[in-house]
């Protein structure tokens, strides 16, 4: 699996007019961190706090004329130049699977339809890659993931207590409850139903809760 290029991903976006979207650059990284540290103020802890670090960029992430084959790509939404939002993405080649990783609007441009922009964004780059599921994990430090994971048809599977390390509204050290999404972007035939044998009682009344799927 390859990131498609930029222009192969906006042709078949509906970007807001003003804005544009442009892949990270070297010379965009300083600028990115500084703008992440107001629009993000809790990344200082946590699994996502690897974006304010330049060598992650540099070492991970699909740069502007660098290696498509990098695990991470991200994205950079300008509104008349000005930096305003972006995104960032992680890939499995072994499995299939695009997974969602940071994403940041500038709360002067937060109501402007960024979010669906972004979560149209991962959907048609899954889709150029031939990923066959792609994976959310959100905070429930924040409505607005919930609502367009669920605009875009993801299932939500999970709530994982304190999967990450977050900030609390006294700046206090926390872990946090995150939410588990799934879409597929296969036919349900794809998928392989496990044995009833092969899950303990609690397993089966989760299962069923999740899925609709009795076992007898």
């Amino acid at each position: 699996m390859q990131w498609p290029s930029l222009h192969e991903v906006s042709k078949k976006l509906a970007i807001p007019t003003g804005y544009s979207i442009s892949e990270i650059a070297e010379f965009d990284i300083s600028n990115l961190i500084e703008n992440l540290k107001n629009w993000v103020p809790y990344l200082t802890v946590g699994s996502e706090s690897e974006h304010l670090e330049a060598n992650f960029y540099r070492d991970s992430v699909c740069l502007l004329d660098s290696s498509r084959d990098r695990d991470h790509y991200g994205i950079l939404i300008k509104f008349n130049g000005e930096l305003v939002g972006f995104c960032t993405f992680k890939k499995c080649s072994r499995s299939l699977t695009v997974e969602s990783g940071l994403s940041a609007v500038s709360s002067k441009h937060r109501g402007h339809n960024l979010g669906n922009l972004i979560f149209e964004f991962w959907h048609e780059v899954s889709k150029l890659m031939h990923a066959e599921t792609m994976i959310g994990i959100g905070t429930l430090q924040s409505i607005q993931a919930q609502l367009l994971a669920e605009k875009w048809n993801f299932k939500l599977v999970g709530i994982i207590p304190g999967y990450d390390i977050g900030l609390n509204r006294q700046g206090e050290r926390k872990r946090v409850y995150e939410a588990f999404y799934i879409k597929h972007l296969v036919p349900d035939s794809a998928l392989e139903l496990p044995s009833s044998e092969n899950l303990t009682a609690q397993t089966k009344k989760l299962f069923e809760v999740l899925f609709g799927q009795p076992f007898s």
